[in-house]
């Protein structure tokens, strides 16, 4: 993921799941909620500082997991 790409996420009002989620945060509540601690933890990192591995972690971690 480039540094835009990672700019676009955060400024989306849209998770990856289609559902609403704020601003300047990579996913809705209920996504963000149901990742474990460590793998919220990998997505507070700021861009070209680790976010970018944390967001592709959370997110492979939502595919597996999806409900």
């Amino acid at each position: 993921m480039s540094a835009p790409q990672a700019i676009n996420i955060l400024n989306s009002r849209i998770c990856r799941c289609g559902q609403p989620k704020l601003r300047r945060v990579p996913f809705c509540g209920h996504c963000y909620d149901s990742l474990p601690q460590e793998v919220r933890e990998a997505t507070w990192y700021r861009i070209g500082r680790g976010f970018e591995v944390g967001y592709k972690i959370a997110s492979d971690w939502l595919k597996q997991h999806a409900s």
